[in-house]
């Protein structure tokens, strides 16, 4: 299972406060931090629709939602979307990034 979100949160700000002078190195890992800082962005945004849900349904009693609710809700889902497809598109060079140091660095 994951870690929570904000853990997570927390580690990634400690790799971008590292000071890498390595190009090869900086490169990847400013890849691989967007990529997890979009996914993470991405669910951020689905558990805030989630809370948002929980609370326009008002517990177990099922009820219709007014047009701006709705609406926030919509536009939730569709910022964690946005969020998920960005990560996806920034995932290819995170492992590039990272095979590529692995093939000239890692152990034969």
């Amino acid at each position: 299972m994951a870690a929570p979100i904000r853990q997570r949160r927390e580690q990634l700000s400690r790799l971008r406060a590292l000071e890498v002078r390595h190009s090869e190195v900086k490169s990847a890992l400013e890849s691989c931090l967007s990529a997890h800082d979009a996914l993470l962005t991405a669910e951020e945004e689905q558990a805030r629709a989630q809370h948002a849900l929980d609370g326009a349904l008002g517990g177990n009693h099922a009820r219709s939602f007014s047009s701006d609710e709705a609406s926030r809700l919509n536009k939730m889902i569709q910022r964690s979307d946005e969020n998920v497809a960005r990560a996806r598109a920034l995932f290819p060079d995170c492992h590039a990034g990272a095979r590529s140091l692995t093939l000239r660095y890692g152990k034969h």
